[in-house]
């Protein structure tokens, strides 16, 4: 699902991981309560920084399109 992501250059990593999953969330493509990727999983599919990965979440987590759950993960 994630392995399709297209990242360019112009723009910071996190927002474009950011913009994704919000999109696919608007398109149906990610049900209501449905776990995200590990943190680790995803940086390791797109073969970057994990911190990047926990930015993107945490933005989405504020914009309320996400939530997390400690220890589970990110829903």
């Amino acid at each position: 699902m994630f392995s399709d992501i297209k990242l360019d250059k112009n723009t910071p990593v996190y927002i474009q991981i950011k913009d994704y999953i919000k999109s696919m969330i608007l398109r149906g493509m990610l049900r209501q309560n449905q776990k995200l990727p590990s943190t680790r999983e995803l940086s390791s599919i797109l073969k970057i920084s994990r911190n990047t990965v926990i930015c993107a979440y945490e933005f989405l987590e504020e914009e309320g399109f996400i939530y997390m759950q400690k220890g589970k993960g990110a829903f």
